[in-house]
């Protein structure tokens, strides 16, 4: 697969429209395209959270399983989003507390957790995005 440009980027993820493009093109240079196929597991609770995925196409389940074996879907994450999970487990240095598996074929962006916690730091842009993302799935 080739280097995503900027300009895909923000057509994935709008809310980066206005964002410095020097940031961005440090982002996806430190980013690392991953493809998962379907049912891929992607993480099991108590992983480690070495980094973030940002979904670029596919769909990602994210869910429990109770001590009977039931799974229980928390959300879905699609194109244009990232895991709240996994964003709340690099802010706050916590394993995965859920499953994560691919429902569809799909690529992310992976950005390695201490990049991440940079660009939380200076972009306003990647704020807005990880927290209209918790309200969303919160609300």
């Amino acid at each position: 697969m080739s280097p995503i440009t900027v300009k895909t980027f923000q057509n994935v993820f709008p809310v980066f429209k206005n964002e410095q493009e020097t940031l961005l093109n440090r982002l996806l240079a430190t980013a690392v395209s991953k493809q998962f196929p379907r049912g891929a597991t992607l993480y099991f609770e108590g992983d480690p959270c070495p980094g973030i995925g940002f979904l670029l196409s596919g769909e990602i389940r994210v869910f429990k399983i109770s001590a009977s074996g039931r799974e229980i879907t928390l959300y879905e994450i699609f194109p244009g989003e990232t895991c709240i999970l996994n964003a709340s487990c690099l802010l706050s240095h916590q394993p995965y507390p859920a499953h994560a598996a691919g429902t569809a074929e799909g690529t992310m962006l992976f950005i390695p957790d201490h990049l991440f916690l940079q660009y939380m730091a200076e972009s306003d842009a990647m704020r807005t995005f990880i927290f209209s993302l918790f309200s969303r799935r919160f609300y």
